[in-house]
Parts: C-alpha cells; sequence; structure tokens
C-alpha cells in the first residue's frame, strides 16, 4: 500500500506541474484504487481544458500580432502590460517596455491623459495626436475582472486619411484660385458692355473677344478638374488594344507644331506596337508634349524620341527651355504646380498631374531629368502590354 501511495503522490507531482502524462494505478476493490481513477479522470480533464487553453493563446497572439492597428494594454497605474508588433514598430520599443510606467515607455501626453480620463471615467475616451509626423486617433476602453482592471488602447493610423484631407482642401483651395480671374474678366467685360459698351462697336467686339477667351480657359478648367476626378475614381475603365504608338505620336505633333511659342517639333518615326489603352496614351503623350513647347524657349525646339527596349518601349521629350531647379523636382507631378510663377504660360497647370495618374494607372512611369538653364527632359516608360 506504502508503494501505491507513493506513485500516488508522484502522479499528483507531476499534474502539480503541468504534466499530465503519467497515470495513476486504478482498481476498484479499494480505496486507494478508487482515488486513482479520481486522479486519472481529473489529469485527464485538466489536460483538454490546458490544450484549449493553449488553442485560444495561439489564436489570441495571432490575432493581435496581426493587426494593422497597435494594440495597448495597462493597468490603472497606467503600467504597460501588453503590446503588440504594431506598437513596436510605431515607437520603435521592445519587449523590455513591458513592466514600465508607459510615461517611461513612450511620452504623449494626449494619449497619456485619454487613457486617465477612461481609467477615471470608466467609459471609453479617444484622442487625436501626432508622432513623428504621423497622425493617430487613440481609442481607449477601460476594463475590470475580478482579479485586475485597466484600459485597452488600439491606435488607427490616420496619416493617409489626414492627408488626403489636406489635398482635397488645397485642391478646393486651387481649384477656385484658378476660376476666379477668368470669372472675374467675364462678370467685369459684361457688366461694361451691359452698360452701354454694347453700342460702342469696335470696343464691345474686344470685349466680346475677351469674354470668349477667359470662357474657353474656364472651360479647360473644368475639363481638366473633370478628367482628373475620372481617372481617381475606382469606376475609372481603361479600355486596352493593339495600336502603333508613332500613329498616337505623329498625331500629337501635328496638332501642337503650329503654337504661339513658333517651337519646332522634331521626330523621326519609328514603329512600335504596344497594347494599352489608345486614349490614354495620347492623353499623356499630348500633355506631356504640350507642356514642353509651352516651357520652351521662343523659336526653339523640342525633340521627341520613341525608343524600343526590352519588354517596354520609352518616349522622350525634351526641351530647350529654362529648365527645373532640383528641390521642384519632386514637386513637377502635382495639382496646379507651377516652376515659375512670376512666368504666365497658358494652362490650367494640371497637364501633368493628369499624365502621372494616366501613368499609373495603365501601369506605365514617367519621370523628368532637368539641367537649369539648358531644359529638360521627360521620359515615358510604356510596358508592351500593360494589361494585367
Amino acid at each position: 500500500m506504502a508503494s501505491r501511495v507513493r506513485i500516488l503522490s508522484f502522479v499528483l507531482e507531476r499534474i502539480k506541474r503541468g504534466d499530465f502524462s503519467q497515470k495513476a494505478p486504478v482498481s476498484k476493490s479499494d480505496s486507494i484504487g478508487k482515488l486513482g481513477i479520481k486522479i486519472n479522470e481529473v489529469a485527464e480533464s485538466l489536460a483538454g481544458k490546458m490544450r484549449r487553453l493553449e488553442i485560444e493563446r495561439v489564436q489570441f497572439e495571432t490575432v493581435i500580432n496581426n493587426i494593422d492597428e497597435a494594440l495597448l494594454v495597462t493597468n490603472n497605474e497606467m503600467v504597460v502590460i501588453l503590446v503588440n508588433p504594431a506598437w513596436y514598430r510605431i515607437f520603435r520599443t521592445d519587449p523590455k517596455s513591458l513592466g514600465k510606467p508607459l510615461l517611461e515607455v513612450v511620452r504623449v501626453p494626449e494619449m497619456y491623459d485619454s487613457m486617465k480620463n477612461a481609467i477615471s471615467g470608466g467609459s471609453r475616451t479617444e484622442a487625436e495626436f501626432v508622432y513623428n509626423d504621423m497622425f493617430f486617433v487613440a481609442k481607449n476602453d477601460p476594463f475590470e475582472t475580478e482579479n485586475f482592471s485597466g484600459c485597452v488602447t488600439v491606435l488607427t493610423d490616420v496619416t493617409k486619411t489626414k492627408k488626403l484631407e489636406g489635398m482635397r482642401r488645397d485642391f478646393t483651395a486651387n481649384v477656385s484660385h484658378q476660376m476666379k480671374t477668368p470669372l472675374t474678366s467675364i462678370l467685369g467685360y459684361s457688366e461694361i458692355i451691359l452698360s452701354g459698351a454694347i453700342n460702342d462697336k469696335t470696343s464691345s467686339e474686344k470685349f466680346i473677344r475677351t469674354i470668349h477667351e477667359q470662357s474657353l480657359k474656364l472651360k479647360a478648367l473644368i475639363d481638366d478638374v473633370l478628367a482628373l476626378s475620372k481617372i481617381e475614381s475606382p469606376s475609372f475603365a481603361l479600355k486596352f488594344s493593339e495600336f502603333d504608338v508613332n500613329e498616337i505620336v505623329e498625331d500629337c505633333v501635328t496638332e501642337l507644331e503650329d503654337n504661339t511659342n513658333n517651337v519646332s517639333i522634331s521626330y523621326e518615326p519609328v514603329n512600335a506596337v504596344i497594347r494599352s489603352d489608345r486614349a490614354a496614351i495620347r492623353h499623356v503623350i499630348h500633355n506631356v508634349l504640350d507642356n514642353a513647347i509651352k516651357y520652351s524657349s521662343k523659336n526653339g525646339n523640342v525633340q521627341v524620341a520613341v525608343i524600343k527596349e526590352s519588354g517596354c518601349i520609352k518616349i522622350s521629350i525634351r526641351d530647350n527651355g529654362s529648365g527645373i531647379e532640383k528641390d521642384e523636382l519632386d514637386h513637377i507631378f502635382e495639382r496646379f504646380y507651377r516652376v515659375d510663377t512670376s512666368i504666365s504660360v497658358p494652362g490650367t497647370g494640371l497637364g501633368l498631374a493628369i499624365a502621372k495618374h494616366l501613368c499609373d494607372r495603365i501601369n506605365a512611369s514617367i519621370s523628368v531629368v532637368s539641367d537649369p538653364g539648358k531644359g529638360s527632359t521627360f521620359e515615358l516608360s510604356i510596358p508592351f502590354s500593360s494589361q494585367q
């Protein structure tokens, strides 16, 4: 009997340490044997619960380790209990931060105060803050269990949303500014005509001509704004077909060679058949070539070249204008951006932005290199097949 008791004691010690593989000797003939049966049943039950807990632990870790949002759990004393990899990436901390007061780990007053308010008030709080030039929203939920209470904080990166909102505001302001000049001219000259100038044939014709010109500028602006909006829309549909790029280049050259700057265009035809959206390619080439002509010197020359390369064709458009300073190159494809605002250049300021957005949609690329004082070269790289 003593040996059986020692075995039971050994099995219980192994169970205490989490080892459920040992089995107690069983028998229905005496109390020790019956006790062994109960011990084995308890061990099996505990083993099942431990397996379920392990599965839940793995599932929990998988979820918190793979969510994009940063997760932070603190106790009521604002000591860091749990964080996920997204938190480490944002705040550049490591597991050594666990068990430390939050203010020793990272100092974000807006988040800290909001968490304290959530704990003291017993309800969710939210806070917005900026950290390392990134915008975040912190949602803090207090919790309380039988043995533990604290706060769960989820951080959402809203940097893209904030930037889009800023771009939208800037775009609206720029459109309003661009529309103001032609609308003011149209309104002013129409009031002059209505006030009696209509009886002066020479003056009225001049005013009407100006109104017509400003109306055309306004229409061009509205057309470009609508085109850009259409391109950026998720519903924008591309129509792919096979065609010779040379036909489009020659068409654009013919259309633009008669220009107010008296700029000549040099182009040697090269047959290059691709599969892409014909209208999009034409729009890009037209806008870039038109831009090169506008910024070329009076009586200057624009050189256009089509080059076949492995997997793609490249279209180079080089002007001999004043060029672009290095610090302005990164902004050249932004909406309404102008290199030199002191020079009056016709156009809406959206041509290159439209070209860039179209290139992105057809899996092409556009780049620019410039030598200030000598001119700029825009290069389009278009795959032989843009269709995915």
